[in-house]
């Protein structure tokens, strides 16, 4: 009779234990939690105008009441709970890899990366959210022409219409020629009609003013502007006199009348002038009429 031989059972492979998360990751999980649930409640307040408050020992917080404010909350409590679940796995592979030098510094590097990444992620999604756009966010005082370049390829019309609003209101005049070559016009048409303005209307420089009027800015294609040099007189800029004379004789070349007067204000430029004591604005005015 034949011995049966005997089978050797194949041992399971140990499972590893589960990694369980610190007091400390614990703690800043329910700091999470916490804010979302704050952002549920903000949403409530916002969507049925609730007026609700927080308060502690009788010092009162007013929650959140519209819905840009709950979309950042929100936003902040899931960024915090990724942020703790990610440093919480990494600090427990740094403790798994105890004793292999080079597996720990892999995963310091390697945490470094995503962190890098990802925040260069959430940086671009935050200055969209803020700015419509990344071409509108270097418009501002930050981007240089070559930042404004890159962004233009497949710039839309109302990209561009915010990167021409972003110049005025930083006085980029070194920009202007870049974003209206490529296609972003003074009619500021992708803004709803009410909306619209001239982008000569802020409190830009004598080199804005010159360059703005040498690509094609006129009181016909600048919308709102009819009365632009009674503002630009009667206005609480910074540029002197000498300099205010010369904004005044680029305008006039372009077409502004030195006579409209707007709605709110009936007092011509010339007078204004005068008030402001500003005599070489005052010839160009008075020359004109």
């Amino acid at each position: 009779m034949l011995a049966m031989s005997e089978v050797t059972p194949v041992p399971k492979p140990e499972s590893k234990p589960k990694r369980e998360m610190g007091a400390v990751g614990m703690i800043s999980m329910l700091i999470g939690f916490a804010i979302l649930a704050v952002t549920v409640l903000s949403a409530a307040n916002t969507a049925f105008d609730l007026n609700l408050a927080l308060g502690s020992h009788g010092a009162t917080s007013p929650l959140p009441n519209n819905w840009e404010a709950v979309i950042g909350l929100g936003a902040a409590g899931v960024l915090w709970i990724a942020l703790t679940y990610f440093g919480s796995t990494v600090v427990g592979m740094f403790k798994d890899a105890k004793g292999n030098t080079g597996k720990r510094v892999g995963v310091i590097v390697g945490a470094l990366v995503l962190l890098v990444v990802a925040g260069r992620g959430l940086q671009v999604v935050a200055l969209t959210w803020s700015y419509g756009s990344m071409l509108a966010y270097y418009c501002t005082d930050v981007g240089t022409i070559e930042d404004v370049q890159d962004e233009l390829e497949g710039a839309t019309p109302e990209a561009l219409d915010a990167c021409l609003g972003r110049t005025s209101q930083w006085d980029r005049a070194d920009l202007l020629e870049v974003v209206i070559g490529a296609g972003a016009t003074f009619e500021d048409a992708t803004t709803e009609p009410e909306f619209r303005y001239c982008v000569l209307s802020g409190d830009v420089s004598l080199e804005y003013v010159e360059k703005a009027v040498a690509l094609g800015a006129t009181p016909q294609n600048c919308p709102k502007s009819e009365s632009l040099i009674q503002a630009k007189v009667s206005g609480t800029s910074d540029q002197d006199d000498e300099t205010m004379a010369k904004i005044v004789a680029a305008l006039l070349a372009a077409g502004w009348s030195a006579d409209a007067v707007s709605e709110f204000d009936p007092v011509k430029a010339v007078e204004h002038a005068k008030q402001r004591n500003q005599p070489a604005t005052l010839a160009v005015l008075e020359g004109a009429q």
